[in-house]
């Protein structure tokens, strides 16, 4: 990845000031048929600067798309993840699970290890959950 550099809003067009304040999708499944050209329409918009953020799952291919993207960007581009459940070795089940052991204890410590392991992976948001009922 180049040395970055903020865009100042005043040099932007219209369509790259509205991509900014939008999200790209890229889900992460080598196996999805939308794939490749989803990334490759991603990467180029981020060439661009017609995109601010992507949001990426964390499963099979999400390594070769945050490397193709991060190579793209020349400014900050914010990965975004869901991440409710945890990841990869430290899933803990659906929506309730935690709040059930009614512990803030643990609930902070998943917390903390839910983003730690997402720094550790490339990303700079993890949303959701949101209010689940």
């Amino acid at each position: 990845m180049s040395e970055l550099k903020t865009l100042k809003f005043e040099d932007l067009t219209l369509e790259q000031k509205l991509g900014m304040v939008s999200c790209g999708y890229i889900l992460c499944d080598s196996d999805w048929e939308d794939f490749d050209s989803n990334l490759e329409y991603t990467v180029q918009a981020i060439k661009e600067h017609r995109l601010g953020s992507v949001w990426m799952s964390p499963t099979k291919s999400f390594d070769y798309a945050y490397k193709k993207i991060t190579e793209a960007a020349d400014y900050p581009v914010l990965i975004f993840t869901d991440a409710e459940c945890g990841f990869g070795e430290y899933l803990i089940g659906k929506h309730g699970a935690l709040g059930a052991t009614d512990n803030e204890e643990y609930a902070y410590a998943f917390g903390k290890v839910v983003g730690v392991t997402a720094r550790k992976k490339g990303y700079n948001v993890v949303c959701n959950p949101v209010i689940d009922l």
